[in-house]
């Protein structure tokens, strides 16, 4: 299987950027953070909270798209090092700004995230390029398998690492300097085993007209409206629920790597088994509805953790909401870059790709900086506002017209 190297590219590559993510929970909203005095407020703590999650997503509003697109003339390798070398220089200007307490390379860390990092567009195409119709689905959440197992064992280790070696010296930046490594990793394999598989199909490089020309068809506005609504919930709950389980139920830095890390293991469940069963039995429609259900009902469930102190169940609401977000997040994910895939030429798998990352990219920056906003208002807020998003879409049921 020619796709094999994108695989392990994009688990390293993950690793090394989701360690970063309760990371940013730490630094916000621990007291022991160099970045903020003990004396700091919570509508600081959390406005500079959804800049951190906000900024790499903004800049990558029209990188990521770029990159995809000119995979497509000047061939997947060249932009997957451009990616790779991208997450290396995120983790050492983040890990420098943990160390020395400086917001400054926090930012650095994050521009240098958008504009590079955002490579996932880049290995879907390639995954296209190896798949025929029939399997394409199949591959498509084969790799997201490789991307949730890296999100899986990346959190793990900020948890673990976080605050167990060398506190003193590198406050919480052992784990970024850990995904220095797996970035060095991924630079390598990439150079060394990564075979190209599209040697510039494209004659001629119109950015503007490919995106003019997919907005125009109907059946990809269709498809670019699902995923901008199931994003919206998505990213709200996977950005925002570790603050919650920080500040109101206490959880320590171990847990929080833990719980993020295991959501990981549900995209796992979800992408594998979960896409072969619908699959097999349900036409896409059915299958999107389903995925839109479950994370609709994970969400509310989430906000009916205030009405109870019972511990046990907020516990098992906490756990089991996970799961059924998650399942239902990377189940409609798959079949939306099935769908998009199978809408335009194969000349055209990393501009369609790409261009969806504008729409990702988008909703990901205004979850970050208004989510901020709406979690310095109330804890709750961004979870209310991902429910509703969700229940809207769901009422309006435009899954039938795909």
């Amino acid at each position: 299987m020619r796709q094999v190297p994108i695989f392990w590219i994009s688990l390293f590559d993950q690793i090394c950027i989701t360690i970063s993510f309760p990371l940013l929970t730490f630094i916000c909203f621990d007291k022991q953070s160099s970045i903020f005095s003990p004396a700091t407020t919570h509508a600081i703590r959390s406005l500079w909270y959804g800049v951190f999650w906000g900024l790499p997503h903004f800049v990558a509003i029209m990188s990521a798209p770029i990159l995809a697109i000119l995979s497509d003339k000047y061939g997947r390798k060249k932009l997957m090092i451009v990616g790779a070398l991208g997450a290396l220089g995120f983790s050492i200007f983040i890990g420098i700004g943990v160390i020395n307490g400086s917001i400054l390379f926090i930012l650095l860390g994050s521009l240098i995230c958008g504009l590079c990092v955002r490579t996932e567009p880049i290995a879907l195409a390639s995954v296209a390029d190896h798949s025929h119709e029939n399997n394409k689905l199949t591959n498509m959440g084969a790799l997201q398998i490789f991307i949730s197992i890296g999100a899986f064992i990346g959190p793990i280790i900020c948890g673990y690492f976080a605050k167990k070696y060398f506190f003193a010296e590198l406050n919480f930046a052992l784990p970024c300097l850990i995904g220095a490594v797996f970035g060095i990793l991924t630079v390598l394999i990439t150079c060394i085993f990564f075979k190209e598989s599209n040697n510039g199909k494209t004659e001629k490089l119109e950015v503007l007209v490919k995106i003019k020309n997919f907005y125009k068809n109907p059946v990809i506005k269709n498809i670019f409206l699902l995923l901008i609504f199931s994003q919206i919930g998505w990213r709200l709950y996977y950005q925002y629920i570790m603050p919650i389980l920080k500040i109101e139920y206490h959880f320590t830095n171990y847990s929080i790597g833990f719980f993020t890390g295991l959501i990981a293991i549900w995209l796992i469940v979800g992408s594998s088994i979960g896409i072969k069963l619908l699959d097999k039995y349900f036409a896409p429609p059915k299958m999107i509805t389903f995925s839109l259900f479950f994370m609709f009902y994970g969400l509310v469930s989430v906000l009916l953790l205030p009405l109870t102190n019972n511990h046990f169940l907020v516990n098992a609401i906490i756990w089991s909401s996970s799961v059924t977000i998650a399942i239902g997040d990377v189940i409609l994910y798959c079949i939306i870059c099935t769908l998009l895939s199978n809408a335009v030429d194969k000349k055209e798998q990393g501009a369609i790709m790409g261009i969806s990352f504008i729409m990702i990219s988008i909703v990901w920056s205004l979850a970050g900086f208004l989510g901020g906003l709406l979690e310095a208002v109330s804890i709750y807020l961004p979870i209310v506002f991902a429910a509703i998003s969700m229940g809207l879409f769901l009422l309006r049921g435009l899954y039938m017209l795909l």
